[in-house]
């Protein structure tokens, strides 16, 4: 029997999904035996533009429910904006009791989380590879493309690392970072964002990662050749992987954004289950998709060719077609464990 009870848990269990800065944009209403997924605007960074990292969220999240849902035996069957776009759920959730598989991801769903650490640098096997694609075109357009070459891989590092440059270069890019960092478990509790612990960095690089967001600092920083030097050791970061990732779309439609987040999670939680770290890395192809639909969010000119240029070379390195949309890019390999993990919410049930 479904009860109201039954639900609830596995909304509870469901909900350590990725999102934008871990900004958690949902809230959930029952009715019956159905749930609703709905937005919740937290995420108001340059790179969500038009809600699509929400709803690569959104996607994530109903990954994750079909999931546990399947554990305690109850089916899934999702219906994308039935009201239409921007006019209500992004989903709606239909359970019911019946014959469904169970997953051996259900057991990795809590322990998924962001890695920034550098990986190794030793090849994906291909059985990893054959287990990370499975799914790739089961949802929709969305598909996803692997770079497994040493070469390739570097130079997709050395593009996606422009967003480190950037940080220090682009006051509107550092403002809508530091909106977003928590320093400190009470301010994660307060208001859901990026633990600065899941950065990595050493206590001097905090210390001085904090002062940035001080323009004058930053300036100053800037003209000393800072920006510079974190593209450079961002590249490298970057290039300290077993394989980069893009998952793909054809257009830009809500409902494909959405579909390319349940393949991420998919994705995600096949490599947690591998034992392998994971860190999204799609800030430069975000930025592009809003500038090509004539919207720079406030980047300078000659930032926004920099950023045209560096999409355009991740798109050449993984031969991505033009009519396709990069809806999510992330790096993976062999890590070790992350010093620190996100705050997830307790979910908001009506």
């Amino acid at each position: 029997m479904i009860t109201r009870e039954l639900i609830e848990k596995i909304i509870q269990e469901s909900v350590n999904a990725p999102s934008g800065d871990n900004s958690q944009p949902w809230r959930f209403e029952v009715r019956g035996n159905a749930i609703d997924i709905l937005n919740i605007d937290r995420d108001r960074t340059i790179f969500n533009f038009h809600s699509r990292g929400d709803y690569i969220a959104h996607g994530a999240l109903m990954e994750n429910i079909a999931i546990v849902a399947a554990e305690y035996g109850i089916r899934a069957d999702s219906i994308l904006f039935p009201a239409g776009v921007g006019k209500g759920p992004t989903a709606t959730i239909m359970l019911s009791e019946g014959e469904t598989g169970k997953s051996a991801l259900y057991g990795v769903i809590k322990s998924r989380a962001t890695n920034r650490k550098p990986y190794e640098k030793k090849p994906l096997t291909e059985d990893q590879k054959s287990g990370l694609m499975e799914y790739s075109g089961v949802y929709g357009t969305a598909k996803a493309i692997i770079m497994n070459d040493r070469e390739g891989i570097k130079n997709i590092a050395n593009a996606i690392s422009l967003n480190e440059r950037l940080i220090l270069e682009s006051k509107v890019i550092r403002d809508f970072l530091f909106s977003i960092i928590r320093w400190t478990k009470e301010e994660e509790r307060a208001k859901p964002g990026m633990n600065v612990m899941t950065l990595e960095l050493a206590p001097p690089q905090r210390m001085a990662f904090r002062m940035f967001k001080n323009d004058t600092v930053a300036l100053l920083a800037k003209k000393m050749g800072f920006p510079k030097a974190m593209q450079k050791e961002g590249a490298e970061l970057y290039t300290a992987s077993g394989a980069i990732i893009a998952i793909v779309i054809d257009g830009v439609k809500e409902d494909g954004f959405v579909n390319a987040g349940r393949l991420f999670e998919r994705i995600w939680l096949t490599a947690t289950d591998l034992g392998l770290s994971v860190q999204p890395v799609a800030a430069i192809p975000y930025l592009a998709q809003r500038i090509k639909e004539g919207n720079n969010g406030g980047l300078l000119q000659a930032q926004v060719k920099d950023v045209q240029s560096a999409e355009k070379k991740i798109r050449e390195v993984l031969g991505i077609k033009d009519s396709n949309t990069i809806a999510m890019l992330f790096r993976i390999g062999k890590g070790e464990k992350p010093s620190a993990y996100s705050l997830k919410l307790p979910p908001e049930i009506e």
